[in-house]
């Protein structure tokens, strides 16, 4: 094909057995018979050889369509492997929290590069990916960790296709394992109160956490500036995350700024944190005055205290009290909020969730008390307007 002709998606089929003055050529009778060749993206000339001339026909029409509509990929593309596309693709996560990088991360050298690592991205099929979830969960790894193993594939064949190495993703829709959901733990107002006297550093923000909802991020990265003592408001725009020992600070998990009422119990104790301190410090800090980090926190401080609280319930024959995590004390607040009677809304609201749908599934066992209420009153109504009506004349 000559140079002038060299315009991507040129093609032509040429009959290597006769010539064009249909005199057989020096190679008549060996090998296939026509040649289709054409021009890549690149530039460069690739060829196919054909039995028939309506094979090459059919795939020369293809191919010119595949240009016309934009969606032609190059043969050798799709014969790249999964780990050559992996450093490209790692630099699209920089918008990410340094947190979300880190699971990335972590994924893909775990569990996503043993498996395929090697596999020339054109060669991965929905099926085969379906199967590698199955051997996960038979392997015994939690149903998280697939569902980010399965996004991280998902995303680097994603990047394969916007850069036309594949004309589609196999990885999308695919199935994972579904979430099981465990039983809440609530704690009452009396054993917050236990708890938060078995802390021996920062008490009172185990009550924040307890009577507000805030995630622990969230209250880690809660500012002076954040906290209107005079109408009891937090203002919740910032959350704070661990990576590799670090603490980065970001938004809030939704991406969202949200107000947050505390109630009068917590007013001395904020009050006192918020003392003396500069708009920009922050309200809880470590005994060096850094960042909370919640796992040294819950390693040094929170746990002793969970277990103390356990030592005196044994010892005085009371109720076993709870294993938990600081992260159950925000469910602890919203059955609170719900027991002394706010809506979802209210509850979504303070929460911080996306939706009030979220608020009620999460929080489902919470309202079957509620529901039996309603049903009674809706079958006093019933009885009422029934008993009141006159009888259907004949």
């Amino acid at each position: 094909m000559s140079a002038q002709r060299r315009t991507p998606g040129t093609t032509r089929i040429e009959d290597r057995w006769y010539n064009q003055h249909k005199q057989p050529t020096t190679r008549h009778g060996q090998g296939s018979r026509w040649l289709l060749r054409w021009v890549d993206n690149n530039g460069k000339e690739k060829t196919k050889s054909y039995a028939r001339k309506t094979d090459a026909k059919r795939h020369q029409e293809a191919i010119s369509a595949q240009f016309h509509k934009g969606t032609y990929i190059n043969p050798e593309s799709a014969r790249i492997r999964l780990h050559a596309l992996y450093s490209d693709w790692e630099n699209t996560l920089a918008t990410l929290s340094p947190s979300s990088i880190t699971t990335r991360k972590n994924t893909y050298k775990n569990h996503v590069k043993p498996h395929w690592g090697n596999h020339e991205i054109g060669s991965i099929t929905k099926a085969d990916i379906t199967n590698w979830v199955a051997e996960l969960k038979r392997n015994g790894i939690g149903t998280p960790t697939i569902k980010n193993a399965v996004v991280v594939l998902r995303q680097i064949l994603g990047y394969a296709v916007d850069h036309n190495y594949l004309h589609a993703n196999p990885a999308q829709q695919i199935k994972t394992p579904k979430n099981t959901t465990s039983r809440h733990i609530y704690l009452t107002v009396a054993q917050v109160e236990q708890l938060a006297n078995n802390i021996t550093y920062l008490p009172d923000a185990i009550r924040v956490l307890a009577y507000t909802g805030l995630r622990w991020g969230e209250l880690a990265a809660l500012q002076v500036m954040d906290v209107d003592t005079i109408t009891r408001t937090l203002y919740i725009s910032k959350s704070t995350s661990e990576t590799a020992g670090k603490a980065y600070s970001g938004s809030t998990k939704t991406g969202h700024t949200r107000i947050v009422h505390y109630p009068h119990v917590l007013h001395n104790a904020l009050l006192e944190a918020v003392k003396d301190k500069a708009q920009q410090d922050l309200v809880f800090t470590s005994i060096y005055g850094s960042t909370l980090r919640g796992g040294n926190y819950r390693k040094r401080i929170f746990v002793p205290a969970v277990e103390a609280c356990q030592q005196q319930a044994s010892d005085n024959n009371a109720p076993e009290f709870p294993t938990l995590t600081p992260h159950d004390l925000r469910h602890t607040a919203a059955s609170l909020a719900i027991s002394s009677g706010a809506n979802v809304k209210a509850v979504q609201r303070m929460l911080g969730h996306a939706s009030a749908a979220m608020t009620l599934d999460t929080y489902a066992d919470l309202f079957p008390n509620d529901l039996e209420a309603v049903a009674v009153s809706m079958d006093a109504k019933i009885r009422a307007e029934m008993n009141s009506s006159e009888p259907i004349a004949d």
